[in-house]
């Protein structure tokens, strides 16, 4: 099930190194800010990652050199697949974003049947868009609201 892009390794959370110190340290407040309330860290970090592996498949983003360096949720509905994926502060502007959607939606098409891919991004978060644009999704107007963008793929 693990995929690769040419930076990064992903892979169900369940068999990853990192510790629940990783995990605490990936999740700053500059990361959460924009996540939605349900996702912010109110519990520990093992409390909180297993919150997130009863809601949706979780995977873990690694550097090649094995480091934590993101998380990615998937959450299916029939032939909706949910995305959603944070990176730490040390990983941003770096295009790693870029690189790990682009392999993710590429993972996706190869593994899964057609689907179609969402991705909500709040408003104030405009190089998350970015990210996502350029991996092939586009603007629904008609799935937006006055605080979150929402962004589809079909594969």
């Amino acid at each position: 099930m693990p995929f690769q892009t040419q930076r990064l390794t992903i892979h169900p959370w369940a068999t990853t190194p990192a510790t629940p110190d990783d995990l605490t340290a990936l999740l700053t407040p500059a990361v959460l800010a924009p996540l939605p309330e349900p996702l912010q860290l109110t519990t520990s970090a093992a409390e909180w990652i297993a919150d997130r592996e009863a809601e949706a498949e979780t995977l873990a983003v690694l550097t090649h050199d094995g480091r934590l360096a993101g998380l990615v949720f998937l959450a299916a509905f029939e032939t909706d697949i949910h995305i959603g994926y944070l990176l730490g502060e040390d990983h941003w502007g770096k295009g790693l974003g870029s690189e790990l959607i682009q392999g993710l939606t590429e993972w996706l098409a190869q593994s899964r049947s057609p689907a179609r891919l969402l991705g909500g991004v709040a408003k104030d978060n405009p190089a998350s868009a970015r990210i996502l644009e350029k991996a092939g999704f586009t603007r629904e107007d008609h799935l937006s609201d006055d605080v979150t963008d929402m962004f589809v793929q079909v594969i």
